[in-house]
């Protein structure tokens, strides 16, 4: 993340590790996000660098917010199966999501608290690996 100076990796347990570079011009471990219960497969960052959207093989997407330190917020339950890609649009209000289930999810920032929700579902015959918005 150019903007604050960190980057993000995943762990084979399914946690997201935020890294800090410090004064020393060393990398160090800020914070550890936990909450999937399998394989991180997807993950995306909006511009502002203050939300971090994922998906896992546990069929969920979870949503982190940047406060004083990264929060889960919101899980999005929808997909049936393995969560395969993850794509924000220009105006970072929109996601859309691919699954082994083989639907697209299109989820959106809704009402007063931006609470993100699924505006409309797409059945494919064949399941997307990836997609780009």
């Amino acid at each position: 993340m150019k903007k604050s100076k960190q980057f993000i990796s995943v762990s084979t347990d399914s946690s997201i590790i935020i890294w800090n570079y410090n004064s020393n011009h060393l990398w160090s471990l800020q914070q550890i996000l936990n909450g999937h219960s399998l394989i991180l497969q997807c993950l995306v960052i909006n511009i502002i660098e203050d939300i971090i959207i994922n998906g896992s093989s546990d069929t969920t997407i979870k949503f982190c917010k940047k406060k004083k330190e990264w929060l889960r917020y919101q899980t999005i339950t929808d997909h049936s199966k393995s969560v395969f890609g993850l794509s924000l649009n220009q105006q970072q209000n929109r996601v859309v999501s691919c699954g082994e289930d083989k639907y697209i999810l299109i989820i959106e920032q809704q009402g007063y608290n931006q609470k993100w929700e699924v505006i409309k579902d797409i059945n494919q015959k064949e399941w997307i690996q990836n997609m780009l918005y």
